[in-house]
């Protein structure tokens, strides 16, 4: 994504998390009424908070003025291209009318338009009670049996001194999903050995044409493989953290050491697990590889970080990097997953963090390059805001206007970087030096 958009008239959200939990909801309440769009001015930029998709967008200066323009009165694309074109200084008209269309094309596929003989204007609707889960899933009884089928894993597991049980099924032919594996290898490291009876159940099963779902909130269906991942991971941290006002989850890392929280957002590919394991192995403390939360409790107006410490999904290529700092990782087995492969690494407890809301210090995108130096490079608020919804941030239907203004003031008031690196030594050299 480029971050001088000439041309991009949208920052589209990223959902790039290597396990596609990429709608990690927070359903709305289902008799209360609300705005389809909550959208604030950040940098010259529109933040545009989607209720009805739980996707936050991004908005460049071109494609801001666009949205106001659209917001009140219909236009068709040739209005729309020529007033722009009249807006922005030495603009060419052909580009903008491309940009133009192609805005309204990427918009319209979002639903974010009311379309009324070939002239645009943005959807004025309110998110109606009564589906919370926006088409994807269906809600039934409490009651409701759910299909049995064989157990492949029954995990207790402890996260925030709070204890969650979680069973995954299938329906035991062949060519069901492998996806049920990925989750409780990766749920591994929150796994406890005590047996200890939960009042908090999560039950997924597996049944071929659907996935069935049963959380002490709701029975749901569905057949959309992610949303059915989606919704025990969101269970889960509902259980931990049921009283830190839970709004927001990140494709990210998060290490702790004395000095404060770094979070590491980053898409699949940048190298970000390999960093973790290796400062996991060094000392520091571990929060999350795949997934964290934010939180903000009502009475306070600091957000905090929700850790997430599932096992350490490490790649292929990253196997001879951490066989020295992981002996057991050559006789774990082979994860597949979509067309990758990965093994996971539950780390002791005793490396894991005990502080349930650290405070983050500053926010660093990583990438990893063969060859490269390293580099730290500070970057403008807008432009990590852009990387973390690149990176994939999703937000809760529930979100409320003034915990965007806290997500926006967090930006503003932590230090973000962005660190190109190959030496993992230095970059810990270097994250030891922000921290002191």
């Amino acid at each position: 994504m480029r971050q001088t958009p000439d041309k991009d008239i949208i920052y589209p959200p990223g959902n790039s998390c290597a396990f596609q939990f990429d709608n990690v909801f927070i359903p709305m309440s289902e008799n209360i009424q609300r705005p389809r769009f909550c959208v604030r001015l950040f940098q010259d930029h529109l933040v545009v908070n989607d209720i009805l998709r739980q996707e936050l967008h991004v908005l460049n200066p071109t494609a801001s003025v666009l949205w106001v323009l659209l917001e009140e009165n219909y236009y068709d694309a040739e209005s729309l291209s020529t007033t722009l074109t009249q807006l922005v200084g030495n603009a060419d008209a052909a580009v903008v009318d491309d940009d133009v269309r192609a805005t309204l094309l990427a918009w319209s596929s979002l639903g974010w338009l009311d379309i009324e003989n070939s002239c645009y204007r943005l959807d004025r609707r309110v998110c109606e009670p009564g589906d919370p889960f926006g088409g994807r899933a269906t809600r039934h009884p409490p009651a409701t049996r759910l299909p049995d089928y064989e157990i492949i894993g029954d995990l207790h597991l402890s996260l925030n001194q709070n204890s969650c049980r979680v069973i995954l099924s299938h329906h035991g032919q062949p060519g069901f999903s492998d996806a049920l594996f990925r989750l409780q290898a990766l749920l591994a490291g929150l796994a406890t050995e005590s047996d200890t009876d939960s009042n908090f159940v999560l039950r997924l099963v597996d049944a071929g044409d659907r996935f069935w779902i049963d959380r002490p909130d709701a029975v749901l269906s569905t057949d959309d493989e992610s949303f059915a991942l989606a919704s025990v991971v969101t269970g889960i941290f509902n259980c931990a953290y049921a009283e830190d006002g839970l709004f927001a989850t990140l494709h990210a890392a998060a290490v702790s050491k004395p000095g404060g929280t770094l979070l590491l957002p980053g898409a699949s590919g940048h190298g970000k697990s390999t960093l973790t394991a290796y400062l996991a192995a060094h000392g520091w403390n571990y929060l999350g590889d795949d997934i964290v939360a934010l939180g903000q409790k009502s009475s306070e107006d600091e957000i905090t970080l929700l850790p997430f410490p599932t096992a350490l999904g490490l790649k292929p290529a990253s196997w001879p990097i951490m066989q020295a700092f992981y002996p057991e990782l050559e006789n774990l087995p082979v994860i597949p997953y979509a067309d990758k492969q990965a093994r996971f690494i539950p780390l002791p407890r005793a490396s894991l963090a005990e502080p349930s809301q650290p405070c983050i210090r500053a926010v660093i995108f990583p990438s990893y390059t063969v060859g490269q130096a390293t580099l730290l490079e500070a970057i403008e608020p807008i432009q990590a805001l852009c990387l973390l919804v690149e990176s994939g941030l999703t937000t809760g239907s529930s979100i409320e206007s003034k915990r965007i203004d806290t997500l926006l003031e967090l930006l503003e008031r932590t230090p973000c970087y962005r660190i190109a690196y190959s030496n993992l030594s230095e970059v810990e050299q270097t994250f030891q030096t922000l921290l002191s």
